[in-house]
C-alpha cells in the first residue's frame, strides 16, 4: 500500500513539474479523501482568506527542477519583445505587463494552474471567452486577451495600479466589494506585492 502510494505521488509530482517554470514552488496538498494535488501556492485557490480549512491545510515544499531544454529566463528571450509590442498596442506600461507575465507564469506559455487558468497570463476560461481568446495556449492570443483585461481593469479603478492588479487575481467584484480595496485573500495580496516588487525594479532599470 504504501509502495502505491508513493508511485502516486512520484508520478503526481513528475506531470506537475513539467507544468510550471523553471525554478517554480511545488506544493503538495492533500485532499479531503486522502488524495494528492499539486499547486505552486500552499493552499487551495478556492478557499477563501479566512476559511477553516484553508487555515488548517498543510502543504510540503518541493522546487520544481529543470525541465530538459530548459534555461533560466529563456521564455523571457523569447516572448519579451512580444509583451513589449502589447503593451504598446494597448497603451499599457510595458514594465507592467512585464510583471505580470513573470509573476503569472515565468514566461512559460503552457503553465497551467489547478484553478484552470492558463497561458502567460494565466487566463481563466471565463476571461478569455470574455475577450475573445480562442486558444488560451496560444501566447500571442493569450497577451492580447491578458493585456485587454488589465487595461479595463486600470480605466476601472482609476489608473490605480494596485486595485487593478488585485482585481486581475481575485476579480473586480471581489475589489468592489472590499470597498476598493485590495482583498484580504492571503493568495492576492502575496500576488499583487510580488507584481508591484518586479515593476519596480523593471521600472527602474529602464531609468522611468
Amino acid at each position: 500500500m504504501a509502495t502505491s502510494i508513493l508511485r502516486y505521488i512520484s508520478v503526481g509530482f513528475l506531470v506537475a513539474a513539467a507544468s510550471v517554470a523553471w525554478g517554480d514552488t511545488l506544493y503538495m496538498l492533500s485532499r479531503p479523501d486522502g488524495s494528492f494535488y499539486f499547486n505552486r501556492v500552499p493552499v487551495s485557490p478556492s478557499l477563501s482568506a479566512n476559511d477553516p480549512q484553508r487555515r488548517s491545510q498543510r502543504a510540503k515544499r518541493f522546487i520544481a527542477p529543470s525541465v530538459p531544454g530548459d534555461t533560466p529566463g529563456s521564455g523571457k528571450s523569447r516572448y519579451g519583445s512580444l509583451v513589449d509590442e502589447v503593451a504598446r498596442g494597448y497603451q499599457i506600461d510595458s514594465a507592467l505587463l512585464h510583471a505580470v507575465v513573470s509573476v503569472e507564469s515565468g514566461y512559460n506559455p503552457k503553465a497551467q494552474s489547478p484553478a484552470g487558468a492558463v497561458g502567460l497570463m494565466q487566463l481563466m476560461p471565463a476571461t478569455a471567452k470574455r475577450y475573445g481568446v480562442d486558444d488560451a495556449l496560444d501566447p500571442e492570443q493569450n497577451l492580447h486577451g491578458g493585456a485587454q483585461y488589465l487595461r479595463d481593469l486600470l480605466a476601472m479603478f482609476g489608473s490605480d495600479v494596485r486595485l487593478a492588479l488585485a482585481a486581475y487575481h481575485a476579480g473586480e467584484n471581489a475589489v468592489t466589494r472590499h470597498q476598493n480595496t485590495v482583498p484580504p485573500f492571503e493568495t492576492t495580496m502575496r500576488f499583487v506585492s510580488k507584481v508591484l516588487d518586479v515593476y519596480a525594479k523593471r521600472r527602474g532599470s529602464s531609468g522611468h
